[in-house]
């Protein structure tokens, strides 16, 4: 296995673990989890809030990294990808504003886009990752000398 699908399979985790981590403190309610944020920015947050919280739109579009070619990448994912991971930053300088302390699900969120993103750069530079090189191969052991080849 190479190494980059390492790192996009531990994005792709660190990403799901923090829809149930606690995003943010709020002085009313204590701990808010990341799906519960998400949901608040989606019905009552402002359009930006709203566009930040669309980017996981585009993250779970990188479920399909393996089907794709690199030129779609290159065009397509890794673009909108970068554009997340700076968006989903600006989530930090709106919590210094409203004066939430962001925690622990909110880190492994952006983290998770920025791991995904440098994987995607991982994957587009690397000319052997593209899914024709990652193939298993058909025998694992040697073939006996003299035996045919199926």
């Amino acid at each position: 296995m190479r190494v980059w699908r390492v790192w996009i399979y531990a994005g792709w985790i660190l990403y799901a673990a923090s829809w149930v981590m606690p995003a943010y403190y709020d002085h009313d309610s204590g701990g808010v989890p990341g799906w519960t944020a998400f949901m608040m920015s989606v019905i009552y947050g402002t359009p930006l809030h709203r566009t930040i919280a669309m980017t996981n739109v585009i993250m779970l579009g990188t479920l399909g990294v393996f089907r794709m070619k690199r030129e779609r990448i290159t065009r397509i994912l890794l673009p909108l990808m970068l554009a997340s991971t700076g968006l989903n930053g600006l989530w930090f300088l709106l919590s210094l504003e409203t004066h939430n302390s962001l925690s622990v699900g909110y880190y492994s969120w952006w983290g998770s886009f920025a791991i995904v993103t440098w994987d995607l750069v991982q994957f587009w530079r690397n000319p052997g990752a593209r899914r024709s090189d990652v193939k298993r191969p058909e025998r694992l052991t040697p073939s006996p000398p003299g035996a045919r080849r199926a």
